[in-house]
């Protein structure tokens, strides 16, 4: 008896977990496309509405973020998207590329490919979304392109502070 309980609360948490997840990469999502402007409170009620969850997969999801440094809690006032210097951007833009140029030489190494295929491919759909003028076609695949060098470079923590840096 003892054993299954402990192995629904194991479960439970596991899908907790994975709610979380899912909702911490949705409200990332919803920043790194300026659904969400620096210096905006997080609604918790409101995110948890428009997510289908419940406020406790929010509340996690923001302390995700807050280690990530893309919200900051403030005591008594909430958590709020978070602001940052030029000089901030700058520097996180330039450990950005120095990074990414890592991941670039591995993935030059590394990629098998069907690999290198998909890239090619990221490379084609971005030469028409520019001949289209179609600039939020182009970031959304110019940020999977990026993604996908990532996981062809075979490099785990590179990749790991690559994302974390973004």
């Amino acid at each position: 008896m003892e054993m299954q309980r402990d192995m629904r609360e194991s479960f439970q948490r596991l899908r907790q977990r994975s709610l979380v997840g899912e909702v911490r990469d949705e409200i990332e999502r919803m920043l790194l496309h300026g659904e969400m402007q620096a210096g905006e409170r997080l609604n918790e009620i409101g995110l948890a509405e428009q997510l289908g969850v419940s406020r406790g997969p929010v509340r996690e999801a923001a302390r995700s973020l807050e280690q990530q440094g893309l919200v900051t809690t403030v005591t008594n006032q909430g958590v709020f998207v978070r602001k940052l210097s030029l000089q901030e951007a700058l520097e996180l833009y330039d450990l950005r590329a120095l990074v990414a140029g890592h991941l670039c030489a591995c993935a030059a190494e590394r990629a098998t490919a069907e690999e290198l295929a998909k890239l090619r491919h990221y490379v084609d759909r971005m030469d028409r979304a520019i001949s289209d003028r179609d600039e939020s076609r182009y970031f959304e695949l110019n940020l999977t392109f990026h993604d996908q060098i990532a996981v062809a470079s075979g490099a785990s923590r590179s990749r790991a502070l690559y994302a974390s840096l973004g």
